[in-house]
């Protein structure tokens, strides 16, 4: 029975060990609060909860102008046109407070569009917001006879921290060593 228990511990130990590996979480930004905006636009609303269908619309530049609507999804905002439009100036809209469901922090970003000249150099992020630079753009609304345009712009998020569970299996490992050494010295 001994030398059984000797087989069993060391085996166990690397069950464990291996179970405790870091594993990148399913990123998600779903149920989470995000805000939109900035300077040069008006969102409405400014800040919604992540979840089926649009969650912004009008995006407005000045009172008249509807631009876009915007829907964010778990990895990804997508903006469309509401009318048709070239905007000359250098306008910034701004998606903020994308924290990810898994702790993690955003370290890239694609893109796809129909849009006209909307390039991912005009496209900058920070660990929780990201900004798109939408002058010399145009765009296509549903009253044209082209193509609606749209914008989906993915998010890649990367986990700075651990997962709990991870911390608890890795605790787990280190008491079974030492419980493990203690067998060995009696």
């Amino acid at each position: 029975m001994t030398r059984v228990l000797r087989l069993m511990a060391p085996l166990a130990v690397l069950g464990l060990l291996f179970a405790g590996v870091a594993r990148d979480a399913q990123a998600s930004l779903l149920n989470d609060s995000v805000t939109c905006g900035g300077g040069d636009f008006d969102c409405t609303p400014s800040s919604a909860v992540v979840g089926a269908g649009i969650e912004f619309s009008p995006i407005k530049r000045g009172p008249f102008f509807e631009l876009f609507s915007g829907d964010v999804g778990a990895t990804d905002i997508t903006l469309t046109a509401l009318m048709n439009s070239t905007i000359v100036d250098p306008l910034v809209l701004t998606f903020g407070s994308l924290d990810d469901s898994s702790g993690g922090v955003i370290t890239g970003v694609s893109l796809v569009t129909n849009v006209g000249n909307l390039t991912l150099s005009d496209i900058t992020h920070t660990d929780h917001s990201v900004s798109i630079v939408v002058g010399g753009t145009e765009w296509h609304g549903p009253e044209s006879s082209l193509d609606l345009s749209e914008a989906v712009i993915g998010l890649t998020f990367t986990a700075i921290t651990p997962e709990p569970a991870t911390l608890a299996l890795l605790a787990s490992a280190v008491g079974a060593v030492a419980v493990t050494r203690f067998w060995r010295r009696r």
